[in-house]
């Protein structure tokens, strides 16, 4: 979509945002669930194959057709970032860490798309968003302090490299999205991290005929609505974004949901510095996509650039 036509959209990008994050907010807790019946890996694999076959029956309806062959190496660039790189390593860590910290870790996301987007493509966020990342920082420093994220492990390491693969795929799409929509991109790519992941099938298909049928429905829901859905109003709202950082910022959001979830699904109560903690990122995320920026020093040499929904 063309940046001037961003303003027509009827729908603001920051409910396409909202909702994916409340759709994100689930995996944690249904992945680690899961992990009774499969190995972490298989299940990035059986994840992203259910995806893959939904987005597929959609792709049919709305017949979207198939990519350009040349753009096809491009899609198993953001295949890889995206979906058969990400959710490998992310498995992985959430295997090892608890499901709240879990997305604790990944909510550094907005942070390192807010610095690559300003160094590579001079996306100036101005002195109040600045602010309001480092306050949304500060409210994830109190969790991390207080709920003992410090104590760095394995799972702890693979989940930040999960949040950098995460970061590149949406500065990718933002930027690079070659001409395509939401659903192509998306598409294309979760079927190309399928086919990165395929060397898994062996490993993959008696665990699944060995399933417990709890467990194969919350696989089925976090690939259909946590995958497939939630990453094509991603998509949507990363296209119609006039930043980047105006989408990823919802990421802060996801600790606090998922903690809710948790605590509504599985008797979780969240402890004082959680809900201090959010607090703190929920004041950030006010300040960031409600109040305006500061005006220029009257004195002030710096350049400003013009960004328009």
């Amino acid at each position: 979509m063309h940046p001037q036509n961003r303003s027509a959209h009827p729908v603001d990008c920051r409910i396409y945002a909202l909702i994916t994050c409340l759709l994100w907010s689930t995996s944690p807790a249904f992945l680690r669930h899961a992990m009774a019946s499969f190995t972490p890996l298989s299940l990035s694999l059986f994840r992203l194959l259910l995806a893959a076959g939904s987005l597929i029956l959609i792709g049919c309806i709305k017949k979207i057709g198939l990519p350009r062959l040349r753009d096809i190496p491009f899609f198993f660039l953001t295949g890889l970032l995206g979906f058969g790189g990400y959710f490998f390593i992310y498995n992985l860590g959430t295997e090892r860490v608890p499901s709240g910290l879990n997305s604790l870790i990944l909510a550094i996301s907005p942070v390192i798309v807010a610095i690559l987007s300003n160094a590579i493509y001079k996306e100036r966020l101005g002195r109040v968003k600045w602010l309001a990342v480092a306050i949304e920082l500060g409210g994830l420093a109190i969790l991390a302090i207080f709920d003992g994220l410090l104590a760095l492990n394995t799972g702890v390491l693979y989940l930040l490299g999960a949040a950098m693969l995460m970061s590149a795929y949406n500065l990718v799409q933002h930027k690079m999205h070659r001409g395509y929509g939401p659903l192509q991109f998306v598409t294309y790519s979760i079927i190309a991290g399928a086919i990165w992941q395929l060397g898994l099938l062996p490993e993959l298909i008696p665990q699944v005929a060995a399933a417990q049928p709890l467990d194969l429905l919350l696989i089925v829901f976090t690939a259909v609505c946590a995958t497939a859905i939630a990453y094509l109003l991603w998509g949507t709202a990363l296209e119609i974004a006039p930043k980047a950082s105006d989408v990823t910022n919802f990421m802060f959001l996801t600790p606090i949901l998922s903690t809710l979830v948790g605590w509504l699904c599985n008797g979780e109560i969240p402890s004082l510095s959680t809900l201090c903690g959010g607090l703190v990122v929920l004041a950030g995320m006010a300040i960031f996509n409600f109040v305006h920026a500061l005006p220029p020093h009257p004195h002030s040499k710096e350049k400003r650039v013009s960004y328009h929904a």
